[in-house]
């Protein structure tokens, strides 16, 4: 039977455990797992010691594989004038479908505005945007961009230490007999696994805006002047003119 005291002193250590493989991730890469040696070149091999993977001067995650690439997640708004705002807007919505994204949202208002809320591949967003630009006349247009490889590396991490712990109290709670013992137990794997929900939810929810640009378009209807409006701006123009020449 597992006493209270010393079910405190399990729960402690596999706390402190997942405490120390958080710490690992600043960890030498000796400390990691990887097997270091001196190349021909002079270089620096280094092999994960779990794996055959060996690759010269660049780190190397638990899966063997080489992590360079940079996880972005780019956002773009377009502000464009357009005669019609209904036939442009419906030419977006089929623009981002045929790249490979979707429409989140759309307003229009007594066709004058439109405004939609774009999800377009990330490798396709250039491309999207020159198109989207050739609906109308563009009067703004700004792309950015944030960098979030080390928020997620930090989110793996913390999802697969939490991961084992939750491994390591659910063996606990097989082999707790006492009551109070189980209810011990199962309060910590209820907070546990509130957390690995929500650090889910979030890894899942910047992979897809990391996959998905976000592509705001403000559609504006351009001014057709009516018969008083070019008489109006005729006596400008000449009105203009009488007193300069040149521009």
């Amino acid at each position: 039977m597992i006493r209270p005291v010393a079910l405190a002193c399990m729960v402690l250590s596999l706390a402190g455990c997942a405490s120390r493989a958080m710490r690992s991730e600043s960890a030498p890469a000796a400390d990691l797992g990887f097997v270091a040696s001196g190349g021909a070149s002079g270089g620096l091999d280094l092999a994960w010691s779990g794996t055959d993977t060996i690759v010269k001067g660049r780190r190397v995650d638990v899966a063997g594989t080489v992590q360079s690439a940079r996880s972005l997640i780019r956002t773009a708004s377009l502000t464009i004038e357009v005669d019609e705002v209904d036939v442009a807007a419906k030419a977006a919505e089929q623009l981002a479908t045929e790249v490979g994204g979707y429409v989140e949202s759309r307003q229009t208002s007594e066709e004058t505005r439109g405004y939609l809320v774009l999800r377009v591949p990330a490798d396709a967003l250039d491309g999207a945007l020159d198109r989207l630009a050739a609906l109308g006349d563009v009067d703004h247009r700004e792309v950015g961009a944030t960098d979030v490889t080390g928020q997620l590396a930090d989110l793996e991490a913390r999802l697969t230490n939490d991961k084992a712990l939750r491994d390591r109290l659910r063996a606990l709670l097989e082999r707790a007999t006492d009551v109070k013992d189980v209810l011990a137990v199962e309060e910590q794997l209820t907070r546990l696994q509130t957390a690995i929900d929500t650090a889910e939810g979030t890894l899942k929810r910047m992979r897809e805006q990391v996959a998905l640009s976000q592509v705001t378009v403000r559609l504006e209807r351009r001014e057709i002047l009516g018969p008083l409006g070019y008489l109006g701006y005729g006596l400008y123009w000449i009105g203009k003119k009488l007193f300069i020449l040149s521009d």
